[in-house]
């Protein structure tokens, strides 16, 4: 496949003011069939954030590298990123460039105390 995947959940408002940080901890298991068959790059998962729900003018993006998170080909590994993150709202979700296969479980989102 050429280009990019993203199945992004729909806006979460995590402030009603646009320069405050808020805390979260993602959690999820993921899963991925070959490593090496990820020719164009190995982002497994992306998180941005914006402040307008019309315009999505992204404030902040996040992505995430399938070799940063030490994934092995063909295991599933649990996986816990603390989040800062600035505006409004927060879209996130898996993403993969190119071919590959990936999976996810257990996702939860939950916010850090």
């Amino acid at each position: 496949m050429e280009g990019f995947t993203i199945l992004h959940s729909s806006p979460v408002q995590i402030s009603n003011d646009e320069n405050s940080v808020h805390k979260f901890v993602l959690s999820m298991e993921v899963w991925v069939e070959n490593l090496f068959a990820l020719h164009l790059n190995d982002a497994f998962f992306y998180v941005w954030t914006y402040d307008d729900k019309v315009t999505r003018n992204i404030k902040e993006s996040k992505i995430y590298s399938a070799k940063l998170e030490n994934l092995s080909s063909g295991k599933w590994k649990h996986i816990n990123i603390e989040l800062k993150c600035k505006g409004k709202y927060l879209e996130l979700g898996p993403h993969m460039v190119g071919s590959g296969h990936f999976r996810y479980r257990n996702l939860s989102l939950s916010l850090k105390s």
